[in-house]
């Protein structure tokens, strides 16, 4: 997993990291924890989007409102093909989004690092 905490200065945009399908979006009602909580993760309002290619690779973007934010909001739906860095979704001010990569992908992204949305690569596949 890769945990990126987006401050109230960040753009918000959330692209696809593959080309593929939605497969399945879940919206789970919750608290609005400060988004830097380890807490968060799980007690947030959040927006699960799970993306599929055409060879079986799957990803699981969570989008995760955080105490300023409050309101999620998805551009993609259940069905909808994404190219790679195409928008499909954006959570307003301070929150966070989790990328779930299946075993073995190579992660190149460092704690620390500054994540630009649709330029930081963050991980390979192997």
């Amino acid at each position: 997993m890769v945990a990126i905490f987006l401050s109230v200065f960040d753009v918000h945009v959330q692209r696809a990291p593959i080309d593929g399908a939605i497969v399945f979006v879940q919206y789970n009602r919750g608290r609005f924890l400060d988004a830097r909580d380890p807490n968060a993760s799980l007690q947030n309002e959040n927006r699960v989007v799970g993306i599929e290619s055409t060879d079986g690779f799957r990803v699981t973007v969570r989008q995760i409102a955080g105490l300023i934010a409050r309101r999620i909001v998805g551009w993609a739906d259940q069905g909808a093909v994404l190219a790679k860095g195409e928008r499909l979704g954006m959570i307003r001010f301070g929150s966070r989004v989790e990328l779930f990569l299946p075993h073995g992908t190579e992660i190149v992204a460092k704690v620390g690092d500054y994540a630009k949305g649709g330029e930081t690569i963050l991980a390979r596949r192997t």
